[in-house]
């Protein structure tokens, strides 16, 4: 696990990520990107909030078991209908993870 550096707001800044590091992310991603190839999907915006360009950022909500395809999503869908900045996840730990911390 690569060594962070915490500020004094308590903020986790994690170093930058070594060669081996961002290889294994592109190949995480190149995997993703071929399932994604496999599935069948459809998109209903019931909400109309795609029919017109929005004025500002948007925040999408995703259960963590499908982070996974949030890349393929906002890529092949949201990017071609809201022209935002960009995509970020915001990850919160477990109760499984938050336990096995206390207990280390």
């Amino acid at each position: 696990m690569p060594e962070t550096a915490v500020k004094r707001s308590g903020v986790v800044v994690p170093h930058a990520p070594q060669w081996h590091q961002r290889l294994a992310a592109s190949l995480a991603y190149a995997f993703i990107r071929v399932v994604a190839l496999t599935l069948r999907y459809r998109w209903t915006d019931l909400s109309g909030f795609f029919r017109e360009p929005r004025p500002g950022p948007a925040t999408y909500c995703v259960w963590h078991n499908r982070l996974a395809l949030c890349m393929i999503s906002y890529y092949g869908y949201v990017k071609k209908h809201n022209q935002s900045s960009g995509l970020a996840a915001m990850v919160s730990a477990s109760r499984e993870q938050r336990a096995a911390h206390r207990h280390s």
